[in-house]
């Protein structure tokens, strides 16, 4: 479904696939209990998300609606949504089948967006794969973003069957490579973590590989691929 429309409502209590791209300001899943995969991509500009007040686009509210979600993937204007509506350390409703979570856009550099990555992992148990697209931006003040991102914060949340990251468009900030930090020492199982680098700069991949051998790692099966645009892959 390709659309541009205010809102969406959807009532499909058959429904096990979903696919939504357009422009439009949010979507209201109605019914549909058996619904395992869903895509929301709606193309909104970041310098166009102006938020309403009484707008319908809880995202807890609306994954709450969809009870066995096994593959979710947003872009960042359902980030920035869920944020807007105030973000937990955890989801009300636990996602206990979901095993794939795709995000785009994230901007490292802005606490809300990490704060919502960061509440869907722990929400999410039984994870195993992350695919999330990286946007360039840091704000001035990361210091309260890379305490989210300390190891010793999730001694309750292991992600104990995350196996493969993909990690696009990494330009090695901080914030970015704290959450390569915590994946690394959280996920006993992880055997792949892709890393898409966005800079040609040999000095600056040198200096983003030296800082991630530092990183201690919980899986000893756990290999680093880089990708960049000259090479298809370095392995570490």
């Amino acid at each position: 479904m390709s659309t541009s429309l205010d809102y969406l409502e959807i009532a499909a209590p058959n429904l096990t696939f979903l696919y939504c791209e357009g422009i439009f300001r949010g979507i209201d899943l109605k019914t549909t209990p058996y619904l395992e995969e869903v895509s929301i991509i709606l193309k909104e500009y970041r310098k166009n998300l102006v938020f309403k007040e009484g707008e319908p686009f809880n995202l807890v509210m609306l994954l709450e609606s969809i009870p066995v979600i096994e593959d979710l993937q947003f872009d960042h204007y359902y980030v920035k949504c869920m944020a807007a509506s105030g973000v937990p350390m955890r989801l009300p409703t636990t996602l206990k089948y979901l095993k794939v979570l795709r995000l785009c856009e994230i901007c490292f550099g802005a606490l809300d967006e990490v704060s919502v990555v960061l509440c869907l992992i722990r929400s999410s148990p039984n994870l195993q794969e992350i695919s999330i697209q990286a946007y360039p931006g840091e704000t001035a003040a990361i210091d309260p973003i890379l305490d989210l991102l300390e190891v010793h914060y999730w001694s309750d949340a292991p992600l104990n069957q995350l196996c493969k990251v993909d990690f696009g468009n990494v330009s090695g900030t901080r914030p970015e490579l704290g959450f390569i930090k915590l994946l690394l020492a959280k996920s006993p199982m992880l055997k792949k973590l892709l890393i898409e680098l966005d800079s040609e700069d040999v000095a600056e991949q040198n200096r983003i590989l030296r800082e991630l051998t530092r990183f201690r790692r919980a899986s000893p099966r756990a290999e680093i691929i880089f990708e960049n645009p000259d090479e298809d892959s370095d392995e570490d």
